[in-house]
């Protein structure tokens, strides 16, 4: 997951060891940005983003539980794994031992059980694209400066290589923006100073960031995150799409259509042929016009050799989740594997992974819906109607049922979306396979894993 940090750097680390459920003895990581904290404190987080751990005011004492009751846990529900001994702080602990482990039936105390380092952190430097802007030198890349003295108002920072310009967070105007790199003690100073803004309110995390940039002549550009490529050659993938819905007026513009796609190859943009279209609005700001684009075919038909590592993982990985009830697919085949191209293949992994992760969404929520409904009931606050209990609902909890039941459904991040533009980013079939393979693989963990803890807690 993206570690990036607000208050100090570097962040904390904490790593336990000693019970018995294997995949919480990791390094967790500290996250203290607001929308991760718990109880107004700071939470730690295994690197593979699927454990965290809390500090439960109720109880004075650090826990530890699954990624998925993060949302339940905010508004004041229980869960726990392992949990810390009392009025033990996780950063200067009296004891590093001596933890409980719920083992399905009680809690367990872990003799040996605990935090055996208390380290720190320095994220992965971060990099941001820029392209479609009037001044050429920002279509390039800035990468993330955590050195104090180029902070900006106790932000991170972004600059190009020739460290003639750089990115920074404006909390006047609550946006990201671009200036000069000799303007950087004037903005530390508190001077307005910008060449370019991003949303209002926006992340360089969020995909919200993607487009909707301004340069002060007022032209949008878009932002992307992710691996640098070795050349600037813009690539996109060939749709064949099918049963096209108009959604405009059901998402108020935010989706012009919804279609069912399959992927059938790659081309290279090599020019725009009508780079005005992007500036072309209606009234109400939504574009009027489609691009069109002088294109080059791919001479990449997406097949290899059978893979059947990659049947074997899909097959186990089905049979885990029939036990635990989630989205699986249906038997497939080392032969249909084979016959199949990889974008065939990416795209039935796709669509399974949309499905799983809607899922799992549902449950989270309903979770947190469930464990605030025993928490009133505890307190003596029944509601007559499920409207009233709407109506008294945590706006997070509340927002989080709006963005789920939205004629858009769940929403989906660039966590999710990574691995598949990473996947279209490479040039030939065995890159390809080794992905996929290595995906299926990382699902088959985490699958076991959940269905291990199903099997333990039910």
């Amino acid at each position: 997951m993206a570690l990036s940090q607000r208050d100090r750097t570097p962040l904390t680390t904490v790593t336990l060891e000693g019970f018995k459920i294997q995949e919480m003895n990791v390094k967790y990581v500290e996250r203290n940005q607001g929308e991760f904290t718990v109880n107004q404190r700071e939470t730690f987080w295994s690197q593979d983003g699927q454990f965290f751990l809390y500090w439960d005011v109720s109880e004075s004492r650090w826990k530890g539980t699954r990624a998925q009751d993060f949302a339940k846990v905010r508004v004041g529900g229980k869960s726990a794994f392992i949990s810390a001994p009392l009025d033990n702080d996780i950063l200067f602990p009296s004891s590093l031992t001596g933890w409980m482990e719920f083992d399905g039936k009680e809690w367990v105390r872990r003799k040996n059980a605990g935090i055996v380092a208390i380290g720190t952190f320095a994220a992965a430097l971060r990099t941001v694209w820029l392209h479609g802007f009037d001044r050429a030198a920002l279509n390039t890349s800035f990468t993330e400066c955590r050195l104090f003295r180029q902070t900006v108002g106790d932000r991170e920072t972004y600059w190009t290589a020739d460290k003639q310009y750089f990115l920074f967070w404006d909390p006047s105007e609550s946006r990201w923006k671009a200036s000069v790199g000799g303007d950087l003690r004037k903005i530390q100073g508190g001077a307005r100073s910008g060449l370019l803004g991003a949303p209002l309110g926006a992340d360089l995390q969020a995909p919200e960031m993607a487009r909707g940039w301004h340069e002060w002549v007022e032209r949008p550009a878009r932002a992307r995150l992710g691996p640098e490529r070795s050349n600037d050659r813009r690539q996109a993938p060939v749709l064949h799409l099918t049963e096209l819905k108009d959604m405009t007026e059901r998402t108020n513009g935010a989706m012009k259509y919804l279609a069912r796609h399959s992927v059938v190859g790659r081309a290279s943009i090599k020019r725009l042929l009508n780079p005005s279209a992007l500036f072309e609005t209606d009234a109400t700001q939504q574009r009027v016009n489609y691009l069109r684009a002088e294109t080059e075919v791919l001479q990449d038909t997406g097949r290899e050799t059978g893979s059947p590592e990659l049947a074997q993982y899909w097959g186990d990985l089905a049979a885990v989740a029939q036990r635990i009830d989630e989205p699986r697919m249906s038997n497939v085949s080392v032969k249909e594997v084979s016959a199949a191209s990889h974008w065939q293949l990416a795209a039935l992994w796709y669509k399974l992974r949309v499905a799983v992760h809607a899922h799992r969404s549902e449950a989270q929520v309903a979770d947190a819906v469930n464990s605030w409904i025993q928490k009133e009931q505890e307190q003596g606050r029944m509601h007559k109607a499920a409207g009233d209990a709407l109506e008294t609902l945590p706006q997070p909890l509340l927002n989080q049922i709006k963005r789920l039941k939205g004629p858009l459904g769940p929403q989906l991040d660039m966590r999710f979306y990574e691995p598949f533009l990473t996947l279209l980013g490479t040039n030939d079939a065995q890159s390809r396979k080794q992905l996929m393979e290595s995906m299926a693989l990382e699902e088959l963990k985490l699958t076991r894993t959940r269905a291990s803890l199903k099997a333990m807690f039910h």
